[in-house]
């Protein structure tokens, strides 16, 4: 498999699946239009993760290819969801292993192609996991478990709040580059104490280990490259 290639578009990937969407296009995504412009911006986070290739008409290939089989499944999803009336973790993990599952056959496809190995792709997708996918993930759980409906909220939108993005980065960083922990002190211990208090944190402390666990792997490849 070609692994530099998969994860400069695994990075496009997460990048339009979490860090760009907000609740807004969220929301536009029961319609067509809305599946659309998202595709669109996964298939734009592609061009720039590739930049270097574009002067090949097999990227090129690839990109409108995966930018079509993005807005495929994302339709497919959004009929599910507007059938059942509400978010399924179950369709969530279907529709990202077809999206990776569609990257791997590329990245297997194009194994004979030579793309510059840069080992800061990986770390980029994760940071982008660590500070918007972790609440979004479990709430997702949370809402299959419970029957409940689940409103739209991502790190853009108002329902996440901001501090947590900002404390999961800390986090991230902090696993990243242990030199950052006093940042990392001076966002964590005012929640920490309200949190032994018995203020009501919720999905905070599961968002905190995931930011800095996938720090620490960070960490791990960007020293082995």
């Amino acid at each position: 498999m070609n692994s530099p290639l998969f994860w400069r578009i695994l990075l496009a990937h997460v990048a339009a699946d979490f860090a760009l969407q907000p609740d807004a296009l969220i929301l536009a995504k029961r319609k067509v239009w809305g599946v659309a412009i998202h595709a669109g911006i996964f298939g734009a986070a592609m061009a720039v993760t590739l930049r270097e290739y574009l002067g090949s008409r097999t990227v090129l290939f690839v990109i409108v290819g995966l930018t079509a089989f993005h807005f495929a499944v994302d339709c497919g999803k959004s009929y599910i969801q507007r059938l059942s009336g509400r978010e399924s973790f179950f369709v969530f993990l279907g529709d990202q292993a077809l999206h990776i599952g569609s990257i791997v056959l590329v990245s297997v496809l194009l194994r004979f192609r030579v793309i510059t190995v840069q080992p800061a792709f990986l770390p980029l997708s994760l940071a982008i996991i660590a500070v918007w996918g972790g609440s979004i993930i479990f709430e997702t759980i949370k809402a299959e478990v419970t029957g409940e409906y689940l409103r739209p909220f991502t790190g853009l939108g108002s329902g996440r709040g901001k501090l947590a993005m900002v404390e999961n980065a800390v986090l991230f960083a902090i696993g990243l580059q242990f030199g950052w922990f006093l940042l990392g002190l001076i966002f964590l211990i005012p929640r920490a104490v309200g949190w032994f208090r018995g203020k009501e944190l919720g999905v905070v402390p599961f968002c905190w280990a995931l930011a800095f666990s996938l720090g620490l792997i960070s960490r791990f490849v960007v020293l082995k490259g």
